[in-house]
């Protein structure tokens, strides 16, 4: 599912000062569909997402004679993200083959914020124009993410002759592929970063 709207106002101070306004809001919600795994990957190992943005932006312009235009803008964006996945429980995979479980991939979450605050300036004297202007520009990031590692590993030995080969390799194919690996999904060390930019 999504979801968008936006909305616009303009309001003219004087005959050579105006004030725009604007706004939109947009969020999409996919779900039961987030892959995480690089295996064909039973439902559970699938996850949902959500992406939700946010900006506003406010302007001020001024115009005198044809000669001189000043303009004044500020701007905020935030965009979060999620990913959630479908199940809790431990990964069962067999590479290549299948991957049952909680994708140690999802489960995590970042958001963004933008702040701008931009002037500009425009005069014209005879056949020449002139521009002038400065932005101040600063970026928060506060994303976080769960560090799971494998529990437990098993692997089948491998063979060490071609006799023994042969012997393995029906053992192998009744357990659906050489090596199963069992990993736990659990909930390790949450990793939080910020940074900002001005």
């Amino acid at each position: 599912t999504s979801t968008q709207t936006s909305l616009k106002l303009t309001h003219y101070l004087t005959g050579t000062q105006n004030i725009v306004v604007r706004y939109a809001y947009s969020r999409a919600h996919i779900g039961n569909d987030v892959l995480g795994a690089d295996n064909f990957s039973d439902r559970s190992a699938y996850g949902s997402s959500r992406n939700q943005d946010e900006s506003f932006a406010a302007g001020w312009q001024a115009v005198s004679g044809g000669t001189f235009v000043n303009e004044l803008r500020f701007q905020f964006a935030r965009r979060t993200v999620e990913l959630t996945p479908n199940s809790r429980g431990a990964l069962l995979e067999i590479p290549g083959v299948l991957s049952i479980g909680q994708s140690p991939a999802l489960d995590s979450s970042r958001k963004e914020d933008h702040f701008q605050v931009a002037e500009s300036v425009a005069l014209v004297r005879g056949i020449h124009q002139f521009g002038f202007g400065a932005s101040i520009q600063r970026v928060a990031l506060d994303a976080s993410l769960a560090s799971r590692s494998p529990a437990s590993s098993f692997s089948q030995p491998q063979p060490t002759s071609l006799a023994a080969h042969r012997m393995g390799s029906s053992r192998r194919s009744a357990i659906l592929g050489p090596i199963i690996r069992r990993l736990r999904s659990h909930s390790g060390p949450r990793i939080r970063s910020g940074s900002c930019r001005g």
